[in-house]
């Protein structure tokens, strides 16, 4: 019963941490709206560098929050004992290190 207790706390840790991937994306948008204003502000121009920054920022938060979302369920996923599934953007059926084919007939020797 100890073990179970302790596998819960660890899988709500985890879904905690996947839920902080919103509050990184708020970080790297506030951060890119602060680079584009001091930019803005140095070359004194108002606005085209803060709504790049943002515009740029928005592909990052999303990548970021998609690592961290991932990153936590796979953790679960190996703490339960399951086969860690792959992300989305992967293939299912490419393999994620090399491996020799297994249908591949054996070399024959040539006389």
């Amino acid at each position: 019963m100890f073990g179970r207790k302790a596998s819960r706390a660890n899988n709500l840790l985890y879904a905690a941490i996947a839920g902080l991937s919103g509050c990184a994306t708020l970080v790297v948008v506030l951060a890119a709206l602060v680079v584009g204003l001091w930019l803005d502000a140095q070359f004194v121009v108002r606005g085209p560098f803060t709504i790049g920054a943002l515009l740029i920022s928005i592909p990052i938060s999303l990548y970021l929050m998609m690592r961290i979302a991932f990153g936590s369920v796979r953790m679960i996923q190996i703490r339960l004992g399951d086969e860690p599934t792959a992300p989305p953007w992967r293939a299912a059926n490419t393999p994620t290190v090399a491996q020799p084919e297994r249908d591949a007939a054996p070399p024959t020797e040539e006389e």
